[in-house]
């Protein structure tokens, strides 16, 4: 389209009690129904003209402009990575929030459980040790006027080439809820999105990535990242068969639905080199059946940003700067 001691008390009583959130005393404290009042309506547009928060991922602000200009409307959301390297890197990122400070949109920060500097494990994230890092987080995006960001923690957790992934469901959901609830203390307006790769699962044990749901009161958004690739979509019964099929976007888009939550894409796009053999190509198909599912549920998407990936000849996905997909690109640039 144009144009630390009672705090970890507190919250080692809630993650004990199962789903819900039950104090020490015993009241009953659901943080995620209690959000879903607060937060009926979805974040207006901030400029795209569509019926859903639409955007791209980009490291700067120069990165935007030039998808504005590509499509003829802004972003929306912008999608950020923080540097993975340190704790004060993941958790105090204040050289990318500065960056993003004129942007009028939401940020989508995509964060792993545990920064490369150290070994760290499922358990003892689960335990607690990294809470007081991720309070820290919270307090960085409410001191740069981002307490609203989107936060996709442990992305793509159902694979195995992660550091994150669900190797174990019960450590790997004592882990999240931890730190979603460290967050949420320092960005109470944070949204947390729980999100999964496309299209089949390595982790956890069992094949099933609803298997590790943290439960409602630490979810916001259920996510997806929908690559056109294994298995490609050429035809409408072939995208049919995907979108509904194990960890298909419209599989997470009725869980999303059942549990009252929003939907988020955080990585959707054409593939046109390596895609493990199996590469839609420069499919402007798979543009038109995006956005076709998008339109049918803007009632309930928070956010999709489509990923113009940075890295030469990874996957070939990007649509401007450079151009790996002309077809797709400019099919792009019509619908949304």
């Amino acid at each position: 389209m144009k144009a630390a001691g009672a705090r970890h008390s507190l919250l080692l009583c809630a993650l004990t009690s199962g789903s819900a959130m039950v104090a020490c005393d015993g009241s009953y404290t659901s943080l995620g129904k209690q959000r879903a009042a607060d937060d009926a309506g979805a974040t207006p547009p901030a400029g795209s003209g569509l019926p859903w928060p639409s955007g791209t991922n980009a490291q700067n602000a120069s990165r935007l402009e030039s998808f504005r200009v590509f499509r003829g409307s802004p972003a929306d959301v912008a999608l950020v990575l923080t540097d993975y390297s340190t704790w004060a890197t993941v958790t105090q990122p204040d050289a990318l929030l500065a960056e993003f400070a004129g942007f009028a949109g939401r940020l989508v920060v995509a964060q792993p459980f545990w920064p490369r500097e150290i070994d760290g494990s499922l358990a003892e994230c689960a335990a607690g040790d990294y809470d007081a890092h991720w309070t820290r987080f919270g307090e960085t995006l409410s001191a740069h006027g981002r307490g609203d960001s989107i936060v996709r923690l442990a992305w793509q957790f159902n694979g195995n080439d992660v550091p994150w992934a669900a190797t174990s469901a019960e450590t790997w959901i004592a882990c999240y809820r931890r730190v979603t609830g460290s967050i949420r203390e320092a960005a109470p307006r944070v949204w947390m999105d729980w999100s999964m790769n496309a299209h089949g699962t390595s982790q956890p044990p069992g094949g099933d990535a609803f298997d590790v749901y943290p439960g409602d009161e630490f979810v916001d958004v259920v996510g997806i990242d929908a690559f056109d690739m294994t298995p490609s979509s050429p035809d409408r019964a072939a995208w049919d068969a995907q979108c509904n099929g194990k960890q298909g976007l419209c599989q997470v888009v009725d869980f999303a639905r059942a549990h009252g939550k929003r939907v988020g894409v955080g990585q959707w796009a054409v593939v046109t080199c390596n895609g493990f053999g199996d590469a839609g190509g420069d499919s402007p198909f798979y543009v038109e059946r995006m956005h076709e599912a998008f339109t049918a549920n803007a009632d309930v998407m928070a956010y999709e940003t489509y990923y113009n990936d940075p890295n030469p000849r990874e996957f070939c996905t990007s649509l401007f700067e450079p151009v790996e997909a002309p077809r797709a690109a400019a099919r792009y640039a019509e619908l949304f």
